[in-house]
């Protein structure tokens, strides 16, 4: 189930943090959050970048911040791996 599919049916306004822990697919968990993440109603983003099993699964790193950028988030490092997402003013 896609992420705004889950917010609507559970009525959910706002999150102020999403975790987002999938081993190499975090991509395909933001991109099911698309609305959400366009209409601003998520603070927080935080996810992993693991290139070695995003290459296992057909997906770059590079398309991950792209689509970040095209919903209106901005990701900087935390740390060699974390990363956090927060919508641009």
């Amino acid at each position: 189930m896609r992420l705004d599919d889950l917010a609507a049916q559970e009525h959910l306004a706002h999150i102020d943090v999403l975790k987002v822990d999938v081993e190499g697919a975090d991509t395909w968990v933001l991109q099911g959050a698309e609305r959400l993440l366009a209409e601003r109603r998520i603070t927080h983003v935080f996810f992993e970048r693991n290139d070695a099993r995003m290459a296992s699964l057909g997906l770059r790193f590079d398309d991950t911040l792209r689509f970040l950028d095209s919903v209106g988030y901005r990701a900087r490092p935390v740390s060699a791996n974390e990363w956090h997402a927060m919508p641009v003013p």
